[in-house]
């Protein structure tokens, strides 16, 4: 067998374990020459140094590594007689993918909360125009509606002769507040939307993916990976998220069913519109106690008002990002088991933050969160 072959055969999901061997042999071999390189393993562990460095490598290199070990990237599969359900396709990712993968040939569910949403009706335009796209409600928060609409996808994909090859959980809301004005019930319903809402999907339309032996795409967050101040909730959901991706990548492996998750940071979508974010948290101040609100105090609540505006400018507008992973879930003959779309630094995060000392990752978080503090802290 030739090099080049031999590199083919080289399955992309051996390709991280692979890396982490070798960096942890080269690792060990370099304690015993170098004190200072034995202190810090000493401290932060073999295991950590190896996956930090396997992380920067794998990202920084991404492009010759795929050259060097015959990368599967470009090859896809073929649309033709598949469908796509895709959730939350009012606004944002979700639109843009539907329309993506109508114009690539695939025939696309499309998931909103509303039938009436402008999103639906320029959905439903195309459709028309088309006939490859089909508006479908669905309040993924509502059981039997969820039921309802997987019983109404399968009657069509019989009809049209079509199997239902790509399930994507995208429909998802977010809340930027303090953990403490926050209501129990809005706690609820971040997880009954993020959360159980994706199991409930999953559930219903689970029995013609095992049909298909398709797959799985699961837009979760890197809130999910580090907790960040202000977010509490929102992290909460999207780290049940990965732990059910990671889990269900396990256990429908038998029916040949793939999982992917796509974990993108802040974009500028309408979730993390200033407006939007603003309103809801001057609504939550104003329901809070007064015993709350003196102990805050005024200005650490404006504080926190400014330092939501600011986050939310500086939140990434290259959206084709997110969807490009998305995309690349669904279409990749091979398609990786976690994507990080944006910049090198971004995917360094992500990869990198979760393996630091946790006393690290407080430090770096807390450069994140508002920088006032509490009236009472003052006293």
């Amino acid at each position: 067998m030739s090099i080049s072959s031999s590199m083919d055969a080289f399955s992309p999901t051996l390709r991280g374990p692979a890396v982490f061997v070798a960096l942890f042999l080269c690792v060990t071999l370099c304690t015993v020459y170098s004190p200072l390189i034995s202190c810090i393993v000493a401290y932060v562990g073999k295991s950590v140094v190896a996956l930090s460095l396997g992380a920067f490598i794998s990202i920084v290199f991404n492009s010759y590594l795929e050259k060097l070990f015959g990368s599967a990237k470009g090859k896809t599969v073929d649309p033709q007689g598949r469908a796509v359900f895709v959730t939350g396709c009012d606004t944002g990712f979700g639109q843009e993918l539907a329309h993506r993968l109508h114009k690539l040939g695939f025939y696309v569910f499309a998931g909103c909360l509303s039938e009436s949403s402008p999103g639906a009706e320029t959905l439903r335009a195309k459709g028309k125009a088309e006939d490859r796209i089909e508006v479908v409600e669905c309040d993924v928060t509502k059981n039997q509606q969820v039921i309802d609409c997987a019983a109404k996808i399968k009657e069509q994909l019989r009809a049209k002769k079509l199997e239902l090859f790509a399930l994507v959980n995208n429909a998802g809301i977010v809340s930027y507040c303090e953990f403490e004005w926050v209501p129990v019930e809005d706690y609820e319903k971040l997880m009954d939307v993020n959360t159980l809402g994706t199991v409930r999907v999953m559930k219903a339309f689970l029995p013609l993916l095992r049909e298909s032996a398709g797959r799985i795409v699961i837009v979760a967050s890197l809130s999910g990976r580090y907790a960040i101040p202000g977010m509490v909730g929102y992290s909460m959901t999207k780290h049940a998220q990965i732990a059910l991706a990671d889990g269900l990548r396990r256990e429908l492996k038998k029916f040949g069913i793939k999982v992917s998750l796509v974990e993108p940071g802040a974009y500028k979508t309408t979730m993390n519109d200033a407006a939007v974010g603003l309103s809801a948290v001057d609504k939550h101040w104003q329901n809070s106690s007064e015993e709350m609100r003196t102990f805050y105090g005024e200005a650490y609540y404006a504080a926190f008002k400014k330092h939501l505006e600011k986050v939310s400018a500086s939140s990434c507008a290259r959206l084709s990002e997110p969807v490009d992973c998305m995309e690349d879930a669904v279409i990749s003959e091979h398609p990786k088991l976690r994507y990080v779309p944006g910049s090198t630094g971004a995917r360094l995060r992500g990869f990198i933050l979760p393996f630091l000392p946790y006393c690290v990752q407080d430090y770096l978080m807390k450069m994140a969160a508002a920088p006032a503090v509490p009236l009472c802290r003052n006293a």
